[in-house]
């Protein structure tokens, strides 16, 4: 981490004068663009831990398009929390941004002048401002009552999805549309709005997020086929020795359906009682391991290393939503363990590493 005191400068890119604050430190995340897209993670962006000197911050201009995502250090309740707003801009090399922020009873306010993206960001955070508010005046990022939250995200997607409505011809419909609504949202004004993002730098990252939808959406609708005493989805996966696999095969015995991947720390926790279940009804259940969400190479380290010795099976995402797997199961947390009878039906759904499948199995399977 850098710490920088960022004094005046004539050739400022971004400029924020702050009113009332009274912690000097913001914390500055930012990339070029070309690597920000590419980012897996925030982790892997710049972070540099500014100053604010006489009310004033300036960032030198970049050579370059640069992501900026600035978190003021300051709270309404001495907690160590950021304030869960903060500014997001991407900046072109000629753009000269001036931004002024100032400090209210919750949390800030702000705007920006100067270019027709910033300016469209921060109207969006106006209008949403008073339930981002409602938001954080419960969620500190401490205890999370999900119950109470939930229905003030979804009011704020719904807010995006009104405020994407009427600006479709602003630059900021791109962050709003990647960022903000709901999946069936997004993918009700991505064509719409396809001809801009083309254009835009952040291009990668909307397909990327076409794509999650497109899932996310199928994922919802396969929902209703999905359940106790239907007919288990068909399918063909690849094992890891390249070998066609085809869940029709196993009609006759019990199957379990194990959705998990190397990168699910509760799924590798579950592996030595899956170990026990297995060697207790192998003669009479086959257990089919489907990796989701996986690279190829981390998926063979993982089988590798654990040593299960039932069918594995890799469900790559580079398909269309129609023939992922985890899509056509309704798959929504990891693991989810899925039980399915001899005449191929499903028998019982289990989300998480639940004990009450391996009682189920033991019950079943004798």
């Amino acid at each position: 981490m850098l710490v920088l005191g960022l004094a005046s400068c004539s050739k400022a890119q971004i400029e924020i004068s702050f009113e009332g604050f009274t912690n000097d430190t913001v914390i500055l995340f930012s990339a070029p663009i070309k690597d920000y897209v590419s980012a897996s993670s925030d982790s892997e962006l710049k972070i540099d831990t500014l100053l604010i000197k006489n009310n004033l911050l300036q960032i030198p201009a970049a050579d370059e398009s640069m992501y900026w995502h600035f978190s003021f250090k300051e709270t309404d309740d001495n907690s160590p929390n950021f304030t869960r707003r903060a500014i997001d801009v991407i900046t072109q090399p000629k753009d000269r941004i001036k931004y002024k922020v100032w400090r209210t009873a919750e949390q800030f306010e702000y705007e920006a002048k100067g270019s027709d993206y910033a300016e469209g960001v921060a109207d969006f955070d106006r209008y949403v401002l008073p339930i981002a508010l409602e938001i954080d005046r419960i969620d500190r990022g401490v205890v999370e009552n999900w119950e109470i939250i939930r229905p003030l995200y979804d009011k704020r997607r719904a807010m995006a999805a009104e405020w994407l409505k009427n600006n479709l011809d602003s630059p900021a419909a791109i962050y709003v549309l990647v960022a903000e609504v709901a999946a069936d949202v997004f993918l009700e004004y991505y064509d719409s709005l396809l001809p801009m993002i083309e254009c835009s730098e952040l291009a990668p990252i909307v397909k990327q997020r076409k794509q999650a939808a497109d899932m996310q959406v199928a994922t919802t609708q396969a929902k209703a086929n999905v359940k106790e005493g239907a007919v288990a989805p068909q399918f063909t996966l690849c094992d890891n020795d390249g070998r066609a696999v085809e869940l029709s095969s196993f009609r006759g015995k019990w199957v379990v359906l194990d959705f998990w991947g190397s990168w699910c720390g509760y799924c590798i926790n579950g592996i030595p009682k899956m170990l026990q279940a297995y060697d207790e009804v192998k003669d009479k259940c086959e257990f089919i391991g489907i990796a989701c969400n996986d690279t190829m190479d981390a998926w063979l380290a993982a089988l590798d290393k654990y040593s299960m010795p039932w069918v594995q099976l890799f469900n790559s995402n580079d398909v269309a939503p129609a023939d992922n797997v985890s899509v056509k199961y309704a798959i929504e947390g990891f693991p989810t363990k899925i039980i399915i009878t001899p005449e191929g039906e499903i028998h019982k759904i289990f989300v998480g590493e639940d004990s009450g499948f391996y009682t189920e199995l033991a019950n079943v399977v004798k």
